[in-house]
């Protein structure tokens, strides 16, 4: 007699539809064997990594949005435990488009971004050249966030790539950087003097 699988948690809860996310899979009674495998909904089923009796790792198909897919594991190939947990699925992401697409190196600029995939949640971040602002979602075309200061103060104007990050590994990439150019300053102003009206 062996006991069924269990599914305590998972990591991360939300991936894409494209599939090839890797969930993390922690539990109870997994047992290291080739029929090992993770069931997601009730039909496609994906080889699982052993790592102790306790965790295992599967690699995610594709899979349709919305909703809460329904994780399940077996140990022998078609007895599944009863326990699962339970992933959300959100649309592949895209950019297509920044306005502004240009603003100072000293950051503050207000950017829409525009595309398609988006979904309203509190783990949502745009990352200007590595530095991550928070965002704020309007709709499923349309994030607004905040250009942070570059960590590149030049006297050039900086290309700054443009990610949008929702959740555990769902990134889209801005297919034009934002351009950072440098504080005007006046040096000096020829004629130095002229008539006040």
């Amino acid at each position: 007699f062996t006991h069924a699988p269990e599914v305590h948690a998972i990591s991360p809860r939300v991936v894409g539809e494209a599939g090839g996310d890797i969930v993390t899979v922690t539990g109870a009674n997994f047992r290291d064997a080739d029929t090992l495998a993770c069931r997601f909904g009730f039909g496609m089923v994906a080889p699982a990594l052993w790592m102790s009796s306790t965790r295992l790792a599967c690699r995610t198909p594709a899979l349709p949005p919305g909703g809460a897919t329904p994780l399940a594991v077996t140990c022998n190939g078609y007895d599944y435990g009863t326990s699962v947990a339970r992933l959300r699925v959100q649309r592949q992401l895209s950019i297509t488009s920044l306005a502004p697409a240009i603003g100072p190196q000293v950051g503050g600029t207000v950017v829409t971004i525009v595309g398609s995939g988006f979904t309203a949640s509190n783990e949502t971040m745009c990352v200007f050249d590595g530095l991550a602002s928070l965002a704020v979602v309007a709709s499923e075309s349309t994030v607004v966030c905040t250009s942070p200061p570059s960590r590149r103060l030049e006297r050039a104007p900086v290309r700054a790539p443009v990610e949008l990050v929702q959740g555990v590994g769902l990134v889209a990439i801005a297919p034009e950087p934002f351009v950072c150019h440098p504080e005007l300053t006046l040096a000096r102003a020829k004629p130095a003097l002229g008539p006040t009206a």
